[in-house]
């Protein structure tokens, strides 16, 4: 006959290493996210990151031993591994993260730049705006600009 405080335990422990898996994931799926930017940007960026993980995971280490019991139980190796293989996780998908944002920005709010229309009463020239680095979404809008134009009648000069 089993304790029926036994099987609350087991329970409990099995939701830690369920939640415990899947942060581990999500901080993986970080640092994968964040790699290539790190390298692009040049990889003494990434030793830097690395090293800075390294050093950081001995205060983290000692404060998650300090907090939890049941990483007491662990050698102190492994509960410094772990800090520093999860710190290196998270300041790869921190540094990472604001390119991301602006690229998300860039694509969901695409820039407008403002047209210049000259007349002398008899004929109409229009300037439109443009800019060298763009969304695809502006890039169409200008296409799409152009072919408005062609319709109309209007001579495009490039």
């Amino acid at each position: 006959m089993t304790d029926s405080a036994t099987i609350v335990g087991a329970g409990s422990e099995r939701f830690k290493l369920r939640l415990s898996a899947i942060l581990w994931f999500l901080l993986f799926l970080g640092f994968l996210l964040g790699l290539p930017v790190l390298i692009e940007a040049s990889p003494w960026i990434l030793l830097g990151v690395v090293v800075l993980a390294l050093l950081l995971a001995f205060p983290i280490a000692w404060l998650v031993r300090r907090c939890f019991s049941g990483q007491r139980r662990q050698h102190w190796r492994t509960s410094y591994f772990k800090a520093a293989v999860a710190t290196l996780f998270t300041l790869s998908a921190l540094l990472a993260a604001p390119l991301y944002y602006l690229a998300l920005q860039t694509a969901l709010r695409p820039l407008t730049v403002p047209q210049a229309t000259l007349s002398n009463g008899t004929k109409t020239v229009i300037f439109p705006g443009m800019m060298h680095v763009g969304s695809e979404g502006f890039y169409k809008s200008v296409i799409y600009d152009l072919e408005k134009a062609l319709s109309d009648g209007y001579v495009i000069y490039y």
